[in-house]
């Protein structure tokens, strides 16, 4: 056997199937004197496509990246992609360091909490790097998805509660639960004002659930979220509507981008009836708000 292209003044270029195989650059002599004949040598691969879709989750110090994989390959199968970030809109970027691996997401680390990223990334086939995407939007990274004021106090009956949680699906920010089982009293006909008083500051961009476990042994008690205030503006309803789970329960969400506060809203121009900003069959309102961003 001789080196691929191995006899003396050949221009010949191996198969795009041997350039990834253990055998790449190698061709027999027999081989050689075939393709010569029939005047069929392989083309080269050419680079991959670019890839598309590329979208990016905040998390903490992190930023979660997927992307779909470009039409072409160039002849040759991608085998890695070249995954880089930016913290000045683009100017610079640096190479997240990463396995060598053809699926198309990674979890970039090492972030700073706080300053907003642009992502880029570029397929690789074994043989060349192909042209990198567009630069993604935005993303900053935060330790904390959602914060709450006051974190604390008192319903308008005057039962305590308390917020805890970081704002995550793994640990919402949710309202304390002493009155179990039929949780906090917040108040006389549909909630009374206490909710109005809360205002919930977005760490990062993504969906906002809103939830209310309602909680009456008395008989049902659906809540309908039917308005909010986003950075003091009124909105007309929430776009999506709303869930239910469980026997009370019942759940809203909205699109929001990091620096977001977010309030649930007056009773100017609700959808129901009654004087508050959900409907429910019971003269009080009982139980979790629990909210998270994903």
């Amino acid at each position: 056997m001789r080196p691929r292209g191995g006899i003396i003044g050949a221009t010949a270029q191996p198969a795009a199937s041997a350039l990834n195989s253990a055998a790449g650059g190698i061709w027999t002599l027999r081989e050689a004197e075939a393709l010569n004949r029939a005047g069929t040598w392989p083309s080269p691969p050419t680079p991959p496509g670019v890839p598309t879709a590329l979208s990016g989750t905040s998390g903490n110090a992190q930023v979660s990246l997927t992307w779909t994989a470009p039409a072409s390959n160039g002849g040759v199968s991608i085998t890695d992609y070249s995954v880089q970030y930016s913290s000045d809109s683009g100017s610079t970027w640096t190479t997240f360091s990463r396995t060598a691996s053809a699926t198309a997401s990674q979890i970039v680390t090492g972030l700073t909490n706080g300053t907003a990223y642009v992502f880029r990334v570029a397929a690789i086939n074994g043989v060349v790097t192909g042209q990198y995407t567009a630069a993604s939007s935005s993303v900053t990274p935060s330790a904390t998805f959602l914060t709450v004021s006051p974190a604390s106090g008192t319903s308008d009956v005057g039962t305590a509660y308390s917020w805890s949680g970081d704002g995550t699906a793994a640990s919402p920010l949710e309202t304390s639960d002493p009155a179990a089982p039929n949780g906090i009293n917040w108040g006389f006909n549909r909630g009374a004002n206490t909710y109005r008083l809360w205002t919930f500051t977005c760490g990062v961009t993504g969906t906002l659930t809103v939830e209310f476990g309602g909680r009456d042994n008395d008989g049902a008690e659906i809540p309908s979220f039917v308005r909010y205030v986003r950075n003091g503006t009124l909105s007309t309803t929430f776009a999506a509507i709303q869930t239910f789970f469980g026997t009370h329960g019942a759940r809203r969400t909205l699109t929001v981008t990091a620096g977001d506060v977010i309030a649930l809203s007056a009773t100017t121009g609700n959808s129901s009836s009654s004087a508050g900003d959900w409907t429910d069959y019971g003269g009080y309102s009982r139980g979790k708000f629990r909210l998270w961003i994903s």
